[in-house]
């Protein structure tokens, strides 16, 4: 059976990506997909969980918003970053 997504093409969109929970980058892990065809998807390895991350600078912004606002959860605070700069990108 071919890979849906193979190991490089996994790599690829992990290529400078962090996990929105703990920061650390995201690598591929071989898994399969819901019909159970082998494939890979982007994961933290520290966490255990897939994800397809966020970008350093976010998830240092949502560090700081988080020792003020400590009940919001990092994922979150990345989630509002990232959609407050999809907003101002499209003006």
């Amino acid at each position: 059976m071919e890979y849906r997504q193979t190991e490089e093409e996994c790599l690829k969109s992990c290529k400078d990506k962090y996990c929105m929970r703990c920061g650390d980058p995201l690598s591929p892990i071989e898994t399969v997909d819901n019909a159970g065809n082998p494939t890979f998807w982007s994961h933290c390895p520290t966490c255990m969980i897939f994800s397809h991350g966020t970008t350093k600078q976010i998830y240092e912004y949502a560090e700081q918003i988080h020792w003020e606002y400590p009940g919001i959860s990092m994922e979150n605070i990345c989630g509002i970053i990232r959609f407050a700069m999809h907003l101002q990108l499209k003006g």
